[in-house]
């Protein structure tokens, strides 16, 4: 992961390292959009055709996004069923999921680059190990992609001075 330049095949080994590891039937790495208000299924195992790539929630729309996202401790829920703290989303249903965790993947400055959450066909109780094992991964995509976006500021730099110094040559031989 620390030496990984591109982010998409990072967040889909990302995906599969954690569907194997815990092992659940669905992962997901949730973007939230520019404006705060669409998460984006960035990257995802065991979801169907269509899903992954598209906006899934929407945080003005769906209680279950506001409530992930405003939370400062994983959200496990054993029963989407049972479920009475948000509105669980359509295609959770659609998707037969049972129970599930997801955790924040923080970003700079308080703000989220977004959401790593598991969900499985089949009721499951996550203990501590899980939460902890979900969050590790949830701080290390953080951390790539912060490093990742430092060094696109950093290209984005050097092109810039090397433009500038170009014309400032060039105003010295004219």
């Amino acid at each position: 992961a620390l030496t990984e330049t591109d982010i998409e095949q990072l967040l889909n080994d990302v995906v599969s390292t954690v569907a194997l590891t815990l092992p659940v039937d669905f992962v997901k790495v949730l973007e939230l959009m520019p404006g705060d208000s669409d998460l984006l299924l960035r990257a995802g195992f065991g979801w169907s055709e269509g899903c992954i790539g598209s906006i899934v929630l929407s945080k003005q729309r769906d209680d279950y996004a506001r409530y992930i996202l405003s939370a400062s401790v994983p959200v496990v829920t054993s029963d989407f069923a049972a479920e009475t703290r948000f509105g669980v989303p359509r295609y959770l249903h659609a998707h037969r999921c049972v129970s599930g965790m997801s955790t924040i993947i923080g970003g700079p400055d308080g703000r989220s680059y977004g959401v790593l959450c598991v969900c499985t066909a089949r009721r499951r109780e996550f203990t501590a190990q899980d939460l902890s094992f979900l969050a590790a991964v949830a701080n290390l995509v953080a951390g790539v992609i912060q490093r990742r976006q430092l060094e696109q500021r950093h290209e984005l730099m050097i092109r810039e001075l090397r433009h500038r110094s170009g014309n400032l040559f060039s105003q010295l031989l004219a």
